[in-house]
């Protein structure tokens, strides 16, 4: 196979064409906090979902 920037680009290691994937647990649950906190936008919970949220995202860039 060749070596394109198609290929490395598109293709995994086993020459699988791959374009997307599942996203991992974290920013699933981030991406949730953050939605919610738009619903919740007073109270214990946005406090909550505000600091959760925040814990993850330091944790995804910090990666």
């Amino acid at each position: 196979m060749q070596n394109t920037l198609f290929n490395k680009t598109f293709r995994d290691s086993e020459g699988n064409i791959t374009l997307a994937q599942m996203p991992n647990l974290p920013l699933i649950v981030w991406i949730a906090a953050s939605l919610l906190k738009l619903i919740f936008t007073s109270g214990k919970i946005n406090i909550g979902l505000d600091v959760y949220s925040k814990r993850i995202e330091y944790k995804l860039l910090s990666c």
